[in-house]
């Protein structure tokens, strides 16, 4: 199994359609965006130095551009256009006998905003999907997570894609608050679920672990981390190393060292709970810059390429 959450920066189907620079195409990194998308989750051995060259059982697509916002609606417009299309492409990249993929109709989470979920339907079954609500019945502000239950081989497998609030190194409060209210929604504390089911959240958090403010509790002053709730409360792991940058800079930087001269925040993760397994697998970033087979020689290139397509890399987590 391996899934790939990635924060496409406003992906709408004009953007798939961008043409990458001559350096990239001859590279064979990808012809435009949805070239270069497609490789990257197919595993093509172009990119066999960023990302095994399995391909996703299921691609998880942050900030992609839908009509409507009233949360919960069925998503229209762009975002039909593009999972259809990444659809196409992506069954015509990989052995059909193995993999053939389905996208699951998108739901709005925010203003003009869904998650984009496609997924192999020669390991999994689409069971059900919804935009979440928490105890209380309330959509999580500002835009609420997006699950979709599949079933596998016999087994729930649960995924939650999010797009956390902006924040920055001096505020983190509205993205650390962000990850305890998903907490609070049933379906992803899963208490009164028993067994507990194999669920994965992730996507943009805009925070890391180590993230956090100062608030009063109990008449005294302590710092609340980010995913603190999910933790302690309810037994979620983090694999990924605390720190790990995940954001693009506007523009390289080489008085920094690499990666920080081309990456800027530790804003992307994967939190899971996976009880069916007897360990607990690494999350890893996917590097289409640094690992990309170009950087040495053009390494200006691989970085706008990277950046024409979004401002984050892609995430993974595989067993």
């Amino acid at each position: 199994m391996k899934i790939m959450f990635w924060n496409i920066f406003k992906v709408g189907s004009g953007k798939l359609k961008k043409n990458l620079s001559a350096t990239i195409s001859n590279g064979g990194m990808g012809n435009n965006i949805q070239d270069y998308i497609v490789k990257v989750a197919t595993g093509n051995a172009i990119w066999q130095n960023a990302t095994t060259t399995t391909p996703v059982d299921v691609l998880v697509i942050i900030e992609l551009v839908s009509g409507g916002t009233q949360k919960d609606m069925l998503g229209y417009g762009s975002c039909l256009r593009v999972l259809s299309a990444l659809q196409a492409s992506m069954n015509a990249a990989v052995n059909a006998v193995n993999y053939k993929y389905k996208y699951v109709a998108p739901r709005v989470i925010g203003t003009r905003e869904s998650v984009g979920v496609l997924y192999n339907k020669r390991t999994l079954t689409y069971v059900s999907s919804q935009s979440v609500r928490n105890t209380a019945n309330e959509f999580i502000r500002p835009r609420t997570a997006f699950l979709t239950v599949f079933d596998n081989g016999g087994a729930p497998l649960n995924i939650v894609g999010i797009h956390g609030p902006t924040s920055t190194p001096q505020n983190y409060r509205a993205s650390v608050v962000f990850t305890q209210q998903i907490a609070d929604v049933a379906s992803i504390n899963q208490v009164a679920v028993n067994p507990a089911e194999d669920l994965c959240v992730g996507g943009d958090f805009n925070c890391d672990p180590t993230s956090g403010y100062l608030a009063y509790q109990n008449g005294q002053q302590k710092t609340l981390y980010a995913f603190s709730k999910l933790k302690q409360l309810y037994n979620y792991q983090i694999t990924l190393a605390n720190g790990t940058l995940t954001s693009l800079r506007n523009r390289v930087d080489n008085t920094q060292p690499p990666p920080a001269n081309y990456l800027s925040q530790p804003y992307d993760n994967i939190v899971f709970q996976l009880p069916s397994l007897m360990h607990n697998p690494p999350v890893r970033r996917v590097n289409v810059i640094g690992d990309a087979p170009l950087y040495a020689t053009n390494q200006v290139a691989v970085f706008n390429a990277a950046r024409a397509v979004s401002d984050h890399l892609p995430m993974t987590i595989a067993w």
